[in-house]
């Protein structure tokens, strides 16, 4: 037999090799290695274990780990925590005390954190980005800043009084007006100031300028005097009349309006109008409609069939709609003779222009049926008009002479405002905001202080048949208290938990009524308003007549039928169709009850939901019943900063819960008057401004914007930030603006003006995230790459260049710098300088991402990527290494590996428990940081996973000692390793891993040479899986393994040798020859010599190798050649075969030679 071959191998390590077959795989790869890396090139060992630190959030996943080193002495370095959706720190060195931060829900993905340093602040900051809000945060005195990430300007104007002798003179220029912002004493970040004070103008009505008569879109004949529905003479009317008896038609449409002259604060839509009908019989209809977006949709404002009285109709107009949209069309509409439904009267009139006619009211009175008879209607149209609230900037100036003022602001509700700044404008100089001051807040200068009543009574509001009434006034939300009585009962609002700084000086009080009145008389809309000490008697004097809006609030629906026996709204058993929008509250009225419902759907809708809060509403036998709109409203405002309503305040008396306003009917009438809600606001103490014109400091800044301002949303949050760059921190993510870059001012992370922002690429191109890599900045699409270059067109921060990186990054977190920018795209993980991209998984792991033949997939126990959880996709660098986390397509676990940037090699790790993300900690000892799915945060150090061990493997490539046909028998592993006192279990797997033999296992705790018998195993190639559990005690080292085989032959269907004289001369004879084979059917042996053939069959050995004799016929010839033929595959081992041959006549006798002539021991042929 021959001798064993022997095939070493080192425990080198370039890495896993998923790209290729096992048996193709190098030698010093392997197709899995898990948990081993090789400490020292040329052994591996096991990778460090885990210990634990402390626990962030149990039972959560600690997505996000950050460290916040700072250079100040008097500042700590800290430790940030991500936890479902909180946030935690811990300071160090010992990094056990974990504190929660609160005030803010996340949206439970990991955090864009970045460091950032204030102009006029020397510590360093953690700027914390996320779609649910956005922070900062640095350690310091107590219990450190955590903050939210700007400052929201005042939503209260400043409002100033005289103060007494002093600096202010505006004589021979402008009356002053005050403004003021908020201060981060800290940070030095000031927010945007507050509005320049608006106070309630008179109303102003407007009307349309033209008509169209008759409606081209309607048809039909015109009205008479169309304009006298927009002269303002509600005495004289336009016109139009139908009859049943033929159809007839008749339309006016009014547009072209007028604009006010101000700022609108509240708007309606109001049409007076009558209709007047007569006779018995027939069908005729008439609707006013009116469109607020110049005729694309129409609503109704009001249809009858019969007989209504003059009345003004009503409906509110949202601010800021054109008055170029709004217009206004009448039509009246005769049947004809012929019959109609419902559905025709609504295609043949109504549906043409869009209305929407409310069918049920016409069916519920039964004037749908039939056609022709008598009917007749009119429709006149008295007056047509918007009626708008105006607000001015000019009421809130101040003129002064030898003066100074006191001014009074609302107290900041943000915590990390420490001062005030007041600026002023007017006097000498009438167009700038200077500054006056600084006032902190432990001085106590604030003014203003606002409250809502808690409590509410009053007997008659509503009427007696109610109880609820008084409640709906304390809360702006279109649910009111109402009174229609002839007494002039109290509505008392009280509890307004007021809290008035210590020694507060009370200077003014202000009274804000909300609420309307159904009368269109003004003196019917007038109600009277005092105070209160006690809760119930008046407190100094009233102030009378006090007129409310008018909104005559046009019923929806009316019942002049019974609907059948008792129902309820909220179950079901009861429909109506009403015209609202969505969101509405209505009115429902009648002798058995009245109540409120909001309506769910728009426009017209069935009521059959109602608020949780709500009672349901009855109805009973024949009760009619009527459903209105809940109105419109608007706000009064009585008294003022230096009105003390006739009386003395203390401090105690406004805090206490029986300070309140009173609010009655104006006089002894019976129209409706509706309140909404009650507000206070007291004015104390104030800022002094005693500051002459020329001695104000510098000018207020107008774009200090909370980030960000989007296209239509204040303060959006951005997801991702990244700097800092040019001293700003630049971010992106908004929704509105996708393919946009924002970014702060220079050395002011709270302050990001709205011009800010740059677009990239093509509209729409989000952008996932950006880097600062080697002193320039770069934002990633999911497409392609750009960089930010600052400063190259005067007057432009930063403008945007695409770069040669032709992919894109797909995975806000799969991003991180070291020597180079790496990013994972949608095919694979990338490198680039600023340049084109070179792939990382090409080579080896390529098969886990998609390509364009189809989606990743699971190779050698390793999972493809799951592009469904882009935001567990995460790359970090340490040491050299890159740590590539994501979530396995097949499991849905989190999968890392590690690519070592040095040796480009990948490998894999698992821990217990299961890593959610890791983090590499900068400016200290190497340190990395993982975070689990249990809650707590672990180092990388230690011999095992907190008590649990490591499981580690590898397997190698399958060897085939470089003649993969060749069978081969596998006699023995050596493995050189030392298993430090574990169990080394050693697998070995034949023929391209599609079988294994019984594995091994090597114990010991020294260095030592192991012997694995592999049974003299028959395969192609061979590979070995190592496999081991590691604790603290047992360290296993492998070194260098050895294969002793020897070479078997090719297995083949058709074996033939070269002819052969077996180095002897003459004539030969054959006498007969052992034939060593291994087959599984009968082959021929084929024996050619000399022109001459023989054939002889040699029985099947059944898989097994065996020596064969076969008797060979007489035979004579200088040269024979063999053939050997099978339907199966057979090994012919030629050099285990003999012959015995002598040559012809001699006295000599046979000789064993080698079978076949020898020639082919070194070359097979094979067909």
């Amino acid at each position: 037999m021959s001798r064993y071959v022997k095939e070493q191998r080192k425990f080198t390590d370039s890495g896993i090799q998923l790209h290729t077959p096992p048996d193709l795989v190098p030698a010093t790869q392997y197709t899995r290695i898990n948990n081993v890396l090789p400490k020292s090139e040329g052994e591996l060992r096991t990778r460090d274990g885990l210990t634990s630190i402390a626990t962030i959030l149990a039972s959560s996943d600690v997505h996000t780990i950050f460290r916040l080193n700072q250079e100040v002495p008097s500042v700590v370095n800290e430790r940030i925590f991500g936890a479902d959706q909180r946030i935690f720190t811990t300071e160090l060195p010992a990094g056990t005390t974990i504190t929660e931060r609160t005030d803010l829900t996340f949206d439970g993905n990991k955090l864009s954190i970045i460091t950032f340093r204030f102009t006029n602040d020397q510590a360093s900051w953690a700027i914390i980005a996320n779609s649910a809000g956005m922070r900062k945060y640095r350690g310091g005195a107590g219990t450190g800043y955590y903050q939210k990430l700007g400052i929201t300007p005042p939503l209260t104007a400043a409002t100033a009084v005289d103060g007494g002798s002093g600096n202010l003179n505006s004589t021979g220029g402008t009356e002053y007006d005050w403004r003021y912002t908020y201060l981060n004493g800290v940070t030095n970040s000031e927010s945007n100031p507050s509005d320049i004070a608006l106070t309630a103008g008179s109303s102003d009505a407007k009307r349309p300028t033209a008509n169209t008569n008759p409606d081209t879109d309607f048809g039909g004949t015109a009205f008479t005097n169309p304009a006298n529905a927009r002269d303002g003479d509600s005495s004289t009317f336009a016109t139009g009349s139908a009859a049943s008896a033929t159809e007839t038609r008749l339309s006016c449409l009014w547009l072209t309006w007028a604009t006010t002259g101000g700022t609108e604060t509240a708007l309606f839509l109001k049409v007076s109008a009558e209709f007047i009908g007569g006779g018995t019989s027939g069908t005729c209809l008439g609707t006013i409609y009116y469109t607020l977006d110049g005729g694309t949709t129409w609503k109704t404002l009001m249809t009858a069939n019969g007989t209504k009285a003059k009345k003004t109709y009503s409906a509110p107009i949202p601010i800021g709609t054109a008055f170029a949209d709004i217009q206004v069309r009448a039509v009246v509409f005769g049947s004809g003779a012929i019959n109609l439904s419902p559905a025709s009267i609504f295609g043949r009139g109504f549906a043409k222009v869009g209305g929407n006619l409310i069918e049920i009211d016409l069916i519920d009175e039964g004037v749908l049926v039939g056609g022709g008879g008598n009917k007749t209607l009119e429709l006149r149209v008295y007056d047509i008009r918007t009626d708008s609230t105006l607000s001015t900037a000019t009421d809130s100036t101040l003129a002064l002479v030898n003066k100074k003022a006191l001014v009074f602001v609302e107290a900041p509700t943000d915590t990390q405002v420490t001062a005030i700044r007041l600026y002023r404008r007017g006097g000498t100089l009438p167009n700038e905001w200077n500054r006056v001051g600084t006032f902190a807040l432990s001085e106590n200068p604030i003014g203003i202080i606002t409250g809502v009543p808690g409590t509410a009574a009053g007997n008659d509001w509503p009427e007696a048949s109610g109880t609820a009434g008084p409640d709906n006034a304390k809360l702006s939300n279109n649910k009111r208290a109402w009174f229609d009585d002839t007494t002039q009962v109290d509505l008392r609002m009280t509890n307004f938990g007021l809290a008035i700084p210590n020694g507060a000086t009370i200077r003014g009080i202000e009274v804000q009524i909300e609420g309307n009145a159904a009368s269109g008389t003004a003196a019917q809309r007038q109600i009277r308003v005092g105070l209160t000490k006690d809760g119930t008697a008046l407190a100094g004097s009233r102030k009378t007549g006090v007129e409310l809006n008018e909104d005559i609030m046009t019923p929806l629906v009316t019942s002049t039928a019974n609907i059948g026996t008792g129902r309820t709204i909220g179950n079901n058993t009861l429909s109506m169709v009403v015209d609202a929008h969505a969101g509405q509250y209505v009115r429902i009225t009648g002798a058995f009850a009245e109540g409120e419902m909001r309506l769910i759907a728009s426009n017209t809708a069935t009521l059959l939901t109602y608020d949780a809060d709500e009672p349901d509403l009855a109805f009973g036998f024949d009760d009619p019943f009527e459903v209105v709109p809940a109105g419109t409203d608007t706000t009064n405002i009585e008294g003022g900063a230096s009105d003390l309503w006739g009386t003395t305040w203390t401090e105690a008396e406004i805090e206490a819960s029986t300070f309140g306003v009173l609010i009655s009917d104006n006089d002894a009438t019976a129209a409706e008057i509706r309140i909404d809600a009650v507000t206070v606001i007291i004015y104390a103490n104030g800022l002094e401004d005693d500051v002459g014109d020329t001695s104000l400091g510098s000018t207020l800044e107008l774009d200090n914007d909370v980030p960000v301002s989007s296209v239509e949303v204040l303060e959006r949050p951005l997801p991702r930030v990244w700097g800092p760059f040019d001293e700003r921190v630049l971010g992106c993510g908004d929704p509105d603006r996708p393919e946009s870059v924002y970014f702060s001012k220079r050395g002011q992370a709270d302050q990001w003006p709205p011009q800010n922002h740059i677009e990239t690429g093509d509209p729409g191109e989000a952008l996932v995230n950006g880097v600062i890599y080697n002193t320039r900045s770069f934002a990633f699409s999911k497409e392609r790459m750009f960089e930010l270059v600052p400063n190259i067109v005067s007057g432009v921060s930063f403008s945007p260049f695409p770069t040669p990186c032709g992919r894109g990054l797909i995975a806000p977190f799969g991003l991180v710098v070291s020597d180079a920018i790496y990013f994972v795209a949608k095919d694979g993980v990338y490198l680039t300088t600023g340049g084109e991209e070179q792939s990382l998984v090409d080579n080896d792991i390529k098969p886990l991402f998609p390509t364009q033949s189809g989606p990743g997939r699971d190779v050698s126990g390793y999972e493809a990527v799951d592009f469904a959880f882009l935001e567990d996709i995460e790359l970090e660098w340490h040491n050299d290494e890159l740590y590539f986390t994501y979530r396995g397509v097949t499991s849905g676990d989190r999968q890392t590996l590690i690519y070592d940037l040095v040796r480009r090699r990948w490998r894999a790790a698992t821990w217990s428990p299961e890593v959610v993300t890791v983090h590499s900690e900068g400016s200290t000892v190497s340190s990395l940081l993982m975070g689990s799915t249990t809650g707590l945060y672990y180092t990388a150090s230690g011999n095992d996973d907190q008590g649990t061990a490591i499981t580690a493997s590898l397997r190698t490539g399958s060897h085939d000692q470089g003649f993969p046909l060749n069978t081969k028998q596998y006699g023995v592993l050596l493995v050189d390793c030392n298993p430090g006192g574990a169990t080394v279990i050693v697998t070995p797997h034949i023929n391209g891993e599609a079988s294994s033999l019984a594995p091994t296992n090597l114990t010991g705790s020294t260095r030592q040479i192991f012997t694995v018998d592999l049974l003299e195993t028959e395969a192609r190639n061979i590979s070995f899986d190592f496999s081991w559990a590691k604790t603290s005690a047992q360290t296993p080292i492998l070194y260098q393994y050895e294969i002793l085989y020897f070479m078997l032959p090719v297995a083949t269907t058709h074996w033939a040798s070269d002819e052969t004289s077996f180095g002897l001369q003459g004539w030969l004879h054959l006498r007969d020859l052992y034939v060593t084979i291994k087959s599984t059917a009968a082959v021929t042996l084929t024996l050619d010599f000399d022109g001459t053939t023989q054939t002889y069959t040699i029985a099947s050995t059944a898989g097994v190798r065996k020596k064969v004799y076969v008797q060979l016929a007489p035979n004579k010839g200088k040269l024979y050649k063999f053939e050997f033929n099978s339907s199966a595959a057979f090994n012919l081992f030629e050099g285990a075969s003999e012959i015995r041959v002598k040559q012809w006549l001699t006295s000599l006798g046979y000789q064993t030679l080698p079978a076949f002539g020898g020639e082919q021991l070194e070359r097979t042929i094979a067909v």
